[in-house]
């Protein structure tokens, strides 16, 4: 699990290529420069402050192929198709056999 504000969150997640010559302190903006390794992130309480900080910051990263969400109640999307949520009971026995099956696919 990370934790910590938006941007310490996905600096753990993107690691070392969010700063490097090929993403020159662009952030949260599209690059187009040097090679980008595709990366799917599973989020668990994407709507929270800091959560949907998050999804909206690696939205904007284009090497960001998926962001799947696993929500208690369903929320509007943007228009991205990378974006999807799950809907689960977090409270319910079989929450963690749902959430792995939701993090195979």
């Amino acid at each position: 699990m990370l934790t910590g504000s938006p941007d310490e969150v996905v600096d753990k997640i993107l690691g070392p290529t969010r700063h490097s010559a090929a993403f020159p302190e662009s952030r949260f903006k599209n690059s187009k420069k040097g090679p980008q390794m595709a990366f799917r992130v599973l989020i668990i309480g994407g709507t929270g402050q800091v959560g949907a900080a998050v999804v909206r910051a690696l939205a904007a990263e284009p090497s960001c192929a998926e962001v799947v969400m696993v929500n208690r109640k369903a929320i509007s999307l943007t228009a991205d198709p990378r974006l999807r949520q799950v809907i689960l009971d977090t409270a319910a026995a079989q929450f963690p056999t749902e959430v792995t099956k939701v993090s195979c696919v």
